[in-house]
């Protein structure tokens, strides 16, 4: 089981599928498995921008890779570096959960 299934997320890749690109409706109809019709309020994604829904897929690579990194550097290193607590920070922003807990998990 990948680690972003252990913290309870859908892992990636999350693509973006678009209406109809040919027919100049660019609206963002999914992201990964988040499909706005069946899940969500058609409004509250009809307006996305392609930044936005690009940095959303991208969500479940770069939030593993910030637990691997964070797990490694721990491991290498002794001292404490304050960037390390802003990234555990981080990590329990998005998934709700300690550092710890998620470190654990992680293992």
């Amino acid at each position: 089981m990948k680690l972003i299934e252990k913290l309870g997320f859908t892992p990636g890749p999350w693509l973006i599928d678009r209406r109809d690109e040919y027919e100049g409706d660019n609206t963002i109809e999914q992201i990964g498995s988040i499909n706005p019709g069946f899940i969500y309020a058609d409004d509250a994604w009809l307006e996305i921008t392609k930044p936005d829904a690009l940095l959303i897929a991208a969500a479940p690579e770069m939030l593993e890779a910030l637990i691997k990194w964070c797990l490694q550097v721990e491991k290498d290193f002794d001292c404490k570096f304050p960037f390390v607590e802003q990234v555990h920070s981080i990590i329990e922003k998005a998934t709700g959960m300690k550092w710890e807990k998620v470190k654990g998990l992680a293992k």
